[in-house]
């Protein structure tokens, strides 16, 4: 009797594990997924910034080349 009451106990124990988890999971993934977009939007941004800044430093040297 003690034995089943223990198996219940460690039953109920996994299941709760289960439904916290299987609650958590995408709620995670979701908060990770904004995080993820937030920095590939600041790294392209940063990129297109990186690669005007060249172009124009590109443009400057051609025109000091002309003259």
């Amino acid at each position: 009797m003690v034995v089943a009451c223990i198996y219940m106990g460690m039953l109920l124990f996994l299941l709760i594990i289960l439904i916290s988890s299987a609650i958590t999971i995408p709620t995670i993934k979701k908060i990770l997924e904004i995080k993820y977009q937030a920095i590939s939007k600041n790294i392209l941004i940063h990129q297109h910034q990186q690669k005007n800044l060249i172009s124009t430093v590109e443009k400057l040297r051609q025109l000091v080349k002309r003259y």
